[in-house]
């Protein structure tokens, strides 16, 4: 028997492993980086948080300050009396003198993690109870899960921006031929700023607009050009292997720390457009369920982008993929759906609004609907993921 098959065959499953499990592993910090904001923002308000988890499923381990780890609680067999079974809901409420309010834990599945507030569904008479903060201290615990993924979009954005050195602007350094001919036309020196009426940050989201959302007929550009604002009628952008009717080029601006954070704004500015304009154009009709991704997929593209960048040792492409997707994320749960983040802030406004909070029974009922669609949802678009993966 040679040795040599063998360890070939390990550094191959190796080489496909690791991708998946640095996938897997950014998604855990994604979702931690959320329920972190959630906590932090809860504590500030002297929100009582009864649980903080990193993950789903079993727990690993459970811990609270001023108290010994628990290993596997959940596996191991303690004898309950009726009269601790009784006040078990209450435990949270009463502990010993110099332990934490908040238990800790890690469990077994890195697909998630909880922020287990008292109160939250506005069950708890606590003064500190979630459900008995004031209005707007609520809408910013709510807020803050996504706002920390955002922020963490806009650090990956800086670090790939910084490491490049360069970035791509919108502003024009040359025309074709057929450009220049053409009349009402881009000039070298013109910065776009709209497309079709929609701001543009980058050339991410006007590329965007250019390939996906323009017409036959061209878009409406609305251009900068010696400080004044002019719009270009019509203008037809084809960017194929063939020689282009129409073409241009952007210049490239240098990258410093000095203006690395704005460059990095205007990138995760751009980012959140391509969010809301995919959201549009889905709801449109202009992608279909194929064109979705899920977990399962995600993971795949990540771990695909991953070994590559490796690879050409270029990392770029994937910094910017991960910044994407927790952009992406942060904006997704800041829709006003039921059993989102974004839904509760909507039932949030409106007590503001109205001056009295919505009734308990009716939100409920709500986001139980929403929580009920929400996970047929990701199971179709799952099932749709591992399709894909046989398939392909």
């Amino acid at each position: 028997m040679s040795v040599l098959p063998l360890a070939i065959n390990v550094q191959l499953l190796w080489g496909k492993v690791w991708p998946i499990l640095l996938a897997i592993l950014f998604f855990g910090i994604i979702i931690a980086l959320h329920e972190f904001g959630h906590f932090i923002t809860a504590k500030l308000f002297k929100v009582r948080v009864n649980e903080f988890a990193i993950g789903m499923g079993p727990a690993l381990f459970k811990k609270r300050k001023g108290q010994k780890i628990r290993f596997f609680p959940s596996l191991m067999k303690e004898k309950k009396s009726a009269k601790d079974a009784e006040s078990q809901a209450s435990e949270a409420a009463i502990l010993p003198d110099g332990v934490g309010e908040t238990e800790y834990s890690l469990r077994l599945l890195p697909i998630g993690g909880f922020c287990a507030m008292e109160g939250e569904n506005g069950d708890s008479t606590d003064e500190s109870a979630f459900c008995s903060k004031k209005p707007w201290q609520r809408l910013i615990v709510l807020a803050a899960g996504a706002s920390f993924n955002i922020i963490l979009g806009l650090v990956l954005i800086s670090v790939m921006l910084f490491s490049d050195g360069t970035v791509l602007s919108n502003k024009i350094s040359y025309v074709s031929d057929a450009v220049a001919a053409a009349q009402n036309t881009l000039l070298v020196g013109d910065e776009i700023i709209k497309v079709d009426g929609t701001r543009v940050y980058s050339t991410r989201d006007l590329s965007y607009c250019l390939f996906y959302r323009s017409g036959a007929d061209g878009a409406d550009l609305t251009v900068r050009r010696n400080g004044e604002t002019i719009v270009i009628e019509n203008f037809i952008f084809d960017d194929t292997n063939d020689v282009a009717p129409f073409y241009f080029a952007v210049t490239q601006n240098e990258v410093t720390i000095l203006n690395c954070g704005v460059y990095a704004v205007k990138e995760t500015a751009a980012m959140a457009k391509l969010v809301y304009l995919s959201l549009i154009d889905m709801i449109g009709g202009q992608y279909g369920l194929d064109d979705l991704s899920g977990p399962i997929g995600t993971v795949n593209i990540v771990a695909e982008t991953a070994s590559q960048a490796v690879t050409q040792q270029d990392y770029s492409s994937v910094l910017f993929l991960l910044a994407f997707i927790t952009v992406n994320i942060g904006l997704v749960n800041l829709l006003p759906l039921p059993a989102l983040d974004g839904g509760r802030i909507f039932f949030v406004l409106i007590e503001m609004i109205i001056r009295k909070p919505v009734p308990q029974k009716f939100e409920a009922l709500v986001h139980a609907v929403g929580m009920i669609l929400l996970l047929g949802l990701m199971a179709l678009i799952c099932f749709n993921d591992i399709k894909n993966l046989v398939v392909n």
